[in-house]
């Protein structure tokens, strides 16, 4: 049988050393129901930093399905040389319209738990919300030290720039929440 050399796997593949590992573990951790999810975990390399990422609402991704949020949360991770991210929502209700989001106090403490939880774990925390949560928000990050506290940009409104209102590339780093440099 004869070999098509056009289509041979390459020797040594490309890759970046800094994110060179076979495998992205992925998990997503939802309620029994399957309407809520808490959290969002990617890692690929637990050598280097694990960052989280603060949305207002989930709209469809999970541990194997990718969405606008969290194609360029990630591409932000890979380009910030995180080895991992977090998602978390201020809001875990699934849903494409964040006007129909469902509250309950028992999905209300258990996200405020994982917030608190993944917090502690990670360096930087990113606020990415959108306009229109200050209190909520507010109310979540209340034990998170300002230190921790980055966001790509604050809006006009006075929120926290949504990364699906972004091109990734466009964002080098996260600037801290506390800084002038967030109003720009």
């Amino acid at each position: 049988m004869e070999q098509n050399n056009n289509y041979k796997l390459l020797e040594k593949p490309v890759t970046n050393p800094k994110h060179d590992r076979s495998r992205v573990i992925s998990i997503a951790i939802k309620s029994n129901c399957g309407q809520y999810r808490y959290v969002l975990k990617r890692i690929w390399n637990t050598e280097l930093e694990v960052g989280a990422f603060l949305c207002a609402n989930p709209s469809k991704a999970d541990h194997l399905l990718y969405d606008e949020t969290v194609f360029k949360c990630n591409n932000l991770a890979v380009q910030w040389n995180w080895g991992g991210f977090y998602i978390l929502n201020l809001y875990p209700h699934y849903s494409t319209d964040p006007k129909k989001k469902k509250q309950t106090l028992d999905t209300d403490i258990k996200n405020s738990h994982y917030i608190k939880k993944i917090s502690e774990r990670v360096s930087i925390f990113v606020l990415a919300c959108g306009n229109g949560h200050k209190i909520r928000t507010s109310k979540l990050i209340e034990g998170i030290s300002k230190e921790k506290l980055f966001c790509l940009r604050i809006n006009k409104g006075g929120g926290f720039l949504h990364p699906s209102r972004i091109n990734p590339e466009e964002f080098d780093r996260p600037i801290r929440v506390f800084g002038e440099e967030a109003y720009r």
